[in-house]
């Protein structure tokens, strides 16, 4: 059995959170309503997403979008605010719940639950251009990405039958909805070109990795996320 967080450390943990979130948010929306407002040295961004989740009895496909603001600080080096938004994944495991007396019959009680997992992120950082910049018109680009991101998450599970919790060992996860809120670590990898005007195309490949844990009995793995993103979109570049 997992052993979860206290009471009150668990509370603790989410009002935290709470509050880096809100500032984190107003810091993300000042710097996108800034990034907007002054068109010299910025960018505009959108793109479709594909995701794969890889944790352990979580794998599933989703699609996202991305919404992005940069501001070039020289040729090489661009500060991003990007917020982004998936399709809820959708998962099934079959578990067991033991009978903790004589009474409970059977004493194994076979189930499935079915489980989706949803992903809402921000986060800030830097874009650097190893061969190309920000303003190449005449070759390709090629950039990395290293930020610090919020990741919001909803998980829901569902029974395919009723446990009685007073004759069966708790499952290894609980029926029900929760919120849950993450920091990652956002690194990534991409190719852009333009296709004039100031307009580029550009591809990447992106994962976030674990900056913060808790247990939470809504979720098969505290290793959440662990993901894989592949994405594609357009920059528009105001110079």
């Amino acid at each position: 059995m997992p052993c979860y967080v206290s009471a009150w450390h668990f509370h603790f943990i989410l009002a935290l959170q709470h509050e880096v979130l809100k500032k984190f948010v107003f810091f993300l929306l000042s710097l996108l309503v800034s990034t907007l407002l002054q068109e010299q040295y910025t960018s505009i961004m959108t793109d479709v997403s594909i995701l794969r989740s890889l944790t352990k009895h979580s794998h599933f496909w989703a699609f996202g979008q991305t919404v992005q603001g940069q501001y070039h600080f020289n040729e090489k080096t661009t500060g991003y605010a990007w917020v982004s938004y998936y399709t809820p994944g959708h998962f099934k495991n079959s578990l067991s719940a033991v009978g903790k007396d004589s009474i409970a019959n059977p004493q194994q009680l076979n189930f499935t639950t079915n489980s989706t997992l949803r992903f809402r992120q921000i986060s800030l950082g830097f874009r650097h251009y190893f061969i190309g910049a920000y303003n190449n018109e005449t070759t390709w680009n090629l950039y990395s990405i290293t930020g610090f991101g919020l990741l919001l998450m909803k998980a829901s599970n569902t029974y395919s039958t009723v446990v009685d919790t007073a004759h069966y060992t708790t499952p290894q996860v609980l029926p029900g909805t929760k919120n849950l809120v993450r920091l990652t670590a956002d690194l990534g990898l991409g190719f852009e070109t333009i296709l004039g005007s100031g307009v580029y195309f550009y591809t990447d490949a992106r994962t976030w990795i674990q900056a913060s844990s808790f247990q939470s009995p809504y979720l098969y793995s505290n290793k959440v996320p662990r993901v894989v993103i592949l994405s594609a979109g357009i920059r528009i570049l105001f110079d």
